[in-house]
């Protein structure tokens, strides 16, 4: 471990990936041969997407939270004084209890389930908000895969 001035140096574990990444691809893969030479290549693509995405886990973290509240505010406000099936009161509570992607798969197949009880607005109202946050999510996690 590296020192400066009685103090340990610790890179952070993105900042470390992404060198490994890189000396991966000019240190590593060019001085191999055969069946080892792809297989660097790809270790050090490998590298380099978990490094950008233990670099965007707290964004991405702050940005979910803040999604799910959002989706949370967004249904209760949708849904308030209406009388909707057992199934779909359910699956929103369960959202609105812990905001997740098993939560949020009930509640779309609660509002399949549920649409024609539902009616034609105001399932694709609801499912066009689940929507949202599922791309959403979807795109943080294409930010560290592109």
């Amino acid at each position: 471990m590296a020192t400066h001035r009685d103090r340990a140096v610790v890179t952070p574990p993105a900042e470390l990936l992404a060198r490994m990444s890189v000396t991966m691809k000019t240190a590593i893969a060019p001085n191999t041969t055969g069946t080892a030479k792809p297989q660097a290549y790809m270790a050090a693509v490998v590298l380099e997407k978990l490094a950008k995405q233990l670099e965007l886990a707290p964004a991405h973290a702050a940005q979910q939270a803040s999604d799910a509240e959002s989706l949370i505010a967004d249904l209760t406000r949708l849904t308030a004084s209406l009388s909707l099936p057992d199934g779909t009161t359910a699956a929103v509570s369960g959202v609105s209890a812990a905001c997740n992607a098993v939560s949020i798969c009930t509640l779309v197949q609660a509002l399949y389930a549920d649409r024609t009880l539902l009616g034609d607005d105001l399932f694709a109202a609801l499912l066009s908000r689940v929507r949202v946050a599922l791309r959403a999510d979807i795109n943080r996690r294409m930010e560290f895969s592109a």
